[in-house]
């Protein structure tokens, strides 16, 4: 099995052409659906008056909730061409494979948006998770909980992925 290119984002909105990138999480797997090296997850420092303007009740609750906000407000990442260049060094060995989560289509529209060079290195072909516990009548918070931060959800899609893999293909 070719391996996936896990990555969630996390971000100021749903829409790409208003919102912005403030976290991004990403690991790979491979044909065991194991980890493959060591995951990696980046916060995008923005200011204050940004996130102000930026985000509504609802995202500046949740965010303020899990702690993404603090991290955003004492990130010493500032620029969004440094944070590709490093997603595109981790992508490198791995360009061409499949991008894989829980909303990749969101997730890709964002990465299309803000972080092209990154996104081109990704296959056209997306697996969706989300597809997975619809088919299966699987709840997203059985097992790991939703956090609504990058690295966390990442694990728990991969954690779900690994164990309707072990039912799907017989060891």
């Amino acid at each position: 099995m070719q391996p996936f290119i896990w990555i969630d984002l996390e971000t100021t909105g749903l829409d790409p052409r208003d919102d912005v990138i403030l976290e991004v999480g990403v690991a790979v797997t491979g044909k065991d659906c194991e980890i493959i090296g060591e995951p990696r997850n980046w916060v995008l420092w923005r200011s204050e008056n940004a996130l102000l303007e930026s985000l509504d009740a609802t995202v500046r609750e949740m965010h303020t909730d899990n702690g993404l906000l603090d991290e955003v407000r004492e990130s010493k990442l500032v620029d969004r061409k440094l944070l590709e260049e490093e997603l595109c060094c981790y992508l490198m060995p791995f360009a061409g494979c499949p991008l894989a989560g829980s909303n990749p289509e969101f997730d890709r529209a964002f990465l299309k948006t803000y972080l092209p060079v990154a996104e081109s290195m990704l296959h056209y072909r997306n697996f969706d998770m989300n597809s997975c516990y619809y088919f299966y009548g699987l709840k997203k918070e059985r097992g790991l909980k939703l956090t609504h931060r990058a690295l966390d959800d990442v694990r728990r899609d991969i954690s779900k992925f690994q164990e309707l893999h072990k039912k799907w293909i017989p060891q």
